[in-house]
């Protein structure tokens, strides 16, 4: 399972820079396995849809609200080595020493723009994207000389889901 998050603006706060949305959630899953299973109906799967849409909006308002976790363990984290101090034992797990192999970036805004956000892994993603009322603009970012990355093969694979997902919600 990849390692994957979603960038959220902090602005709101003097300094404020960025927190994480954790945007592999229960729900996402749940939507991904009901697009995929062949015997889930279009109704399951909007609903799938709607319960990760909910979810993700709500982690990504807490995370704008500064009441994500990440930024905060990671500022203790560089306090530690910057004090030449052991970090805590709970920096050693993977979800701290393992790279993000998806990290994503959405540019909330009207005016047609492209949202350029680079991989943090050398076999990782970044994907910036606009959302617009009739349409999506996606830049995806891989090293290529990664073996296992291509920008257009992941880029094509999106379109193809964005594309699955309009005609599901175009037929309810």
């Amino acid at each position: 399972v990849p390692k994957v998050y979603e960038s959220s603006q902090t602005r709101a706060f003097k300094l404020g820079r960025t927190e994480t949305i954790r945007s592999a959630t229960r729900q996402s899953q749940a939507f991904i396995q009901a697009m995929e299973s062949p015997s889930a109906s279009a109704a399951d799967k909007i609903a799938a849809a709607r319960a990760a849409f909910e979810v993700h909006g709500k982690l990504g308002g807490a995370a704008a609200q500064a009441q994500g976790c990440d930024r905060h363990l990671l500022g203790l984290l560089l306090q530690a080595k910057d004090q030449g101090e052991t970090p805590p034992r709970l920096f050693d797990q993977e979800v701290w020493t393992r790279g993000w192999e998806l990290s994503t970036a959405q540019l909330p805004m009207n005016a047609l723009l492209v949202n350029s956000f680079g991989p943090v892994t050398a076999a990782g993603y970044g994907i910036g994207y606009v959302i617009q009322k009739n349409d999506i603009t996606a830049t995806v970012v891989s090293f290529n000389a990664h073996p296992d990355t291509s920008s257009r093969r992941m880029a094509l694979e999106i379109r193809k889901t964005l594309e699955e997902m309009r005609a599901l919600f175009e037929q309810a």
